[in-house]
């Protein structure tokens, strides 16, 4: 099982004594190019090897207030491990398929990557407080459970903010939205009762 960490400012030395994967998650609208989040994956076997180079770094850059504040963060982060490990056992891994009718996928908090996704669903299934990239997922509306020809709106997302200085919400890139054959069908037969 790997465990993966959300990272604010952990300068290049942190990274590089660790040889850790590292890969940008978000960018930031305005450039284009500079990452402002990163994610770093560690082996569940490699965690306490991790932890203790981070805590070598802190303890050595105590007159360097950037590279100290740096090692202080991710060792912040590693102490959260076993509430990350329990996590990432119930989170589905990159490019599988999360089926259901209404909350089928639920983006509770943090910062949160999925990749090569389908998920399908008919109200509100992707839902959730988080910061979530959706990268080359498919979104794909399905028939209601009670019938396809059933009147309703079929929202595909719903995202929970309800501060507006709140830095959460969702983003799609490279994402498609589509109907399933069946809702399709429904739809060209129906379209006022099964509208998206």
């Amino acid at each position: 099982m790997s465990l993966v960490l959300d990272v604010w400012s952990c300068s290049n030395l942190v990274l590089n004594r660790w040889k850790l994967a590292i890969f940008p998650v978000a960018w930031d609208t305005l450039s284009g190019i500079q990452p402002v989040d990163f994610r770093i994956s560690v082996s569940s076997a490699a965690l306490p090897t991790a932890r203790s180079l981070v805590q070598s770094i802190l303890a050595a850059a105590s007159s360097n207030l950037n590279r100290s504040n740096a090692a202080r963060n991710c060792l912040e982060h590693l102490s959260l491990s076993d509430r990350r490990l329990a996590a990432a056992a119930t989170t589905l891994p990159r490019g599988r398929a999360a089926d259901g009718h209404q909350d089928t996928l639920y983006a509770r908090s943090l910062r949160q990557l999925y990749r090569r996704f389908r998920i399908s669903g008919t109200v509100d299934f992707v839902f959730g407080n988080a910061t979530a990239v959706f990268d080359e997922c498919l979104l794909e509306v399905v028939t209601r459970a009670e019938g396809p020809g059933k009147s309703g709106s079929d929202a595909v997302m719903a995202q929970g903010r309800t501060d507006p200085v709140q830095a959460t919400g969702f983003v799609f890139h490279r994402c498609a939205v589509n109907g399933s054959e069946e809702f399709l069908t429904a739809f060209r037969r129906k379209p006022k009762a099964n509208r998206w």
